[in-house]
């Protein structure tokens, strides 16, 4: 039947089966977020027309689900992508948008943890010569530094106006891998470098503000289509960029933020 009625409403019932089944097997579900992106609704396979009033009632009948029958977990959202900026860059794509600041307002009762996703460019499955384009030379220049902490700075706002208590996470974040000659290995090693510089500066800026509970990169073993992963797909050699989140996740919460150094470890 699918997860959606023949007017386009949200039927819980796929939800619901599925926590059941992993509480048989013993899976904790900690959290649970209703779309993915919905800021880009064009995007997200939604019904045609659909509207942040729509939204609200799903996002409802969502949280009720969840109340019923996993009330441990919690609910994340809105999980919107990008900042202030996206509408106005998303439109001359013509890709229909939903205001980030409607959709929060719109989740009634308010999310447990805060969510959205940043990327510092365009991934590779996504490349564009158009508005969204980013080149290696971008992630030297102060403009193109100063988006993670404007995105933060950005959704800090909207979560201390709509969910004040909540913690925010950054549930998806990357930097994608430049296509570089296979046989100039120099080259391809000092794009990774950069490239991992550019992650640990990010995660610098989200260590520094105190809202910011974790961050998670998106992926371990690299897509083809979508390189930001810390891997390559046959898992054969990682990439500069591991040992930095390896890093961070074996520091102790008292020593000092692990920086570039860190890349390649």
């Amino acid at each position: 039947a699918g997860t959606r009625d023949a007017n386009g409403t949200w039927n819980p019932a796929q939800l619901e089966a599925l926590l059941r089944r992993s509480q048989a097997l013993g899976i904790r579900v900690a959290g649970v977020a209703f779309m993915n992106e919905p800021n880009l609704i064009g995007l997200t396979g939604a019904p045609a027309g659909y509207s942040v009033a729509d939204y609200a009632r799903d996002y409802a009948t969502f949280a009720r689900a969840m109340r019923r029958v996993a009330p441990s977990a919690r609910l994340l959202g809105p999980g919107a992508v990008g900042g202030a900026s996206l509408g106005p860059i998303a439109a001359l794509g013509g890709v229909k948008t939903l205001p980030a600041p409607e959709l929060i307002a719109a989740s009634q009762p308010p999310v447990d943890i805060y969510t959205y996703h940043h990327y510092g460019a365009v991934s590779q499955r996504c490349a564009t010569t158009g508005p969204l384009s980013t080149t290696i030379a971008d992630a030297h220049d102060p403009e193109w530094l100063t988006r993670t902490d404007e995105t933060r700075a950005y959704h800090a706002g909207l979560r201390d106006a709509h969910a004040p208590k909540a913690p925010i996470w950054v549930t998806e974040t990357g930097v994608h891998r430049r296509t570089v000659a296979s046989s100039d290995l120099g080259a391809e090693q000092l794009s990774l470098m950069e490239e991992c510089g550019a992650m640990a500066r990010q995660l610098r800026t989200w260590n520094s503000d105190g809202r910011v509970e974790a961050a998670f990169q998106y992926t371990f073993r690299e897509d083809t289509a979508f390189k930001t992963g810390l891997a390559d797909s046959p898992l054969t050699r990682t990439f500069p960029v591991y040992g930095l989140w390896r890093a961070w996740g074996t520091a102790a919460t008292t020593a000092p933020a692990p920086d570039a150094a860190a890349c390649g470890a």
